[in-house]
C-alpha cells in the first residue's frame, strides 16, 4: 500500500509540474499585461506539434527541431498579439478574451487538416527510458518535466521580484504611463513577457507530447487546467498559480487513483477535476486561496 501511495505521489508530482509550467505563462500574460490568453493552452498544442513536424516528419536533430520549435512559437506569437490580441487591447478585456478563446479552435482546425484528428506519438528516445528510485517508477522526461517545474519557476519568480529587470517589468505593470515617462519602453515590454509566456507553453507542449502523446485538443484540455490554477491561486499571482497547478495535479491523481470500498472513478473523469476546482473556487473563495493583496506577478 505504501509502495503504491509513493507512485500516486510521484505522478501527481509530475502532472502538477506540467500544469505549472502551463499556468505560470498564462498568469504571466494576466498578472503583467491584463490579457487573459484563452489561446495559451494552444501555444502547448501548436510547439507539440511543430517539434514532432521537425524531429519526426523531417527527421532533424533533437537541437534543430528545438530551435526550429521556438522559433516557431515566437512567430506564432508575435502575429497572435499584433494581429488578433493588441487592437483589441484599448477596448475591452472581454473582447481580447473572446479573440482568443475562438482562435483556439481555429488552431485546433488548422492542426486537424495538416495532421489528421488521430493521436500522435514522438518516436521512442533514451527520454524513454523507465527510471526506479525505490518502489517507484518514472522515465526520463518525467524527471526532467518536474526538475524543468522546480528550477525554471522559481527563478523566474526571483528574476521578477529581485533582479532590476523585474522591477521594471513590474512597473510597467503597475504603472505603465510613468514607466514609459523614464524612458521605458512599453511595446519591447509587452513583446518580452508573451514571448517568455509562450516558450513556457511550447516547452511544456514538447515534454508532455514526449511523456504521453498529442492530440489536436490538447489545447483546450491544458488551457483549462491553466485557467483552473489560476483560479485556485488567485488571478495573477505567481506563487499561487504554482500552488494551485500542484493542488490539481494531486487532486486529479488521487481523485482516480484511489478506490474506496472497491469504488473508484474512471480515468475518463480526470479533466472533470479542473470545472469542479473552478466552481468550487468561484462560489467559496473567488479572489483565489491566495489574495490579490498578497504578491502578485
Amino acid at each position: 500500500m505504501l509502495d503504491f501511495f509513493a507512485q500516486l505521489t510521484v505522478n501527481a508530482l509530475i502532472a502538477g509540474s506540467v500544469y505549472a509550467l502551463a499556468a505560470c505563462g498564462m498568469t504571466l500574460s494576466y498578472g503583467l499585461l491584463k490579457i487573459l490568453n484563452f489561446a495559451h493552452g494552444h501555444l502547448l498544442m501548436i510547439g507539440a506539434y511543430a517539434f514532432f513536424f521537425a524531429f519526426a516528419e523531417l527527421g532533424l536533430g533533437f537541437l534543430a527541431s528545438s530551435i526550429w520549435t521556438l522559433g516557431f512559437s515566437l512567430l506564432v506569437t508575435v502575429v497572435l498579439f499584433r494581429i488578433f490580441i493588441q487592437p483589441f487591447l484599448r477596448y475591452s478585456f472581454l473582447l481580447v478574451l473572446v479573440t482568443t478563446l475562438g482562435l483556439g479552435y481555429v488552431f485546433e482546425a488548422v492542426v486537424q487538416l495538416l495532421f489528421g484528428a488521430e493521436v500522435h506519438a514522438y518516436p521512442i528516445t533514451r527520454l524513454s527510458t523507465s527510471l526506479q528510485l525505490g518502489p517507484v517508477y518514472f522515465t526520463t522526461v518525467q524527471l526532467i518535466i518536474v526538475c524543468a517545474s522546480l528550477l525554471v519557476l522559481p527563478l523566474l519568480a526571483f528574476i521578477l521580484h529581485g533582479t532590476r529587470v523585474g522591477r521594471r517589468v513590474r512597473a510597467f505593470s503597475e504603472h505603465s504611463e510613468a514607466a514609459q515617462s523614464l524612458g521605458l519602453s512599453f511595446v519591447r515590454y509587452q513583446y518580452g513577457v508573451l514571448i517568455v509566456s509562450a516558450f513556457l507553453a511550447t516547452g511544456a507542449g514538447v515534454l508532455v507530447a514526449f511523456d504521453t502523446n498529442m492530440y489536436p485538443t490538447m489545447g483546450t484540455t491544458y488551457t483549462i487546467k491553466a485557467f483552473a490554477s489560476m483560479i485556485v491561486g488567485g488571478m495573477g499571482n505567481l506563487w499561487g498559480t504554482i500552488f494551485g497547478a500542484y493542488f490539481l495535479g494531486f487532486l486529479e491523481t488521487f481523485g482516480i487513483g484511489l478506490e474506496i470500498g472497491g469504488v473508484g472513478l474512471p480515468a475518463s473523469y480526470k479533466d472533470a477535476f479542473a470545472y469542479v476546482v473552478v466552481l468550487l473556487i468561484l462560489l467559496l473563495r473567488p479572489e483565489g486561496v491566495f489574495s490579490p493583496g498578497r504578491r502578485r506577478v
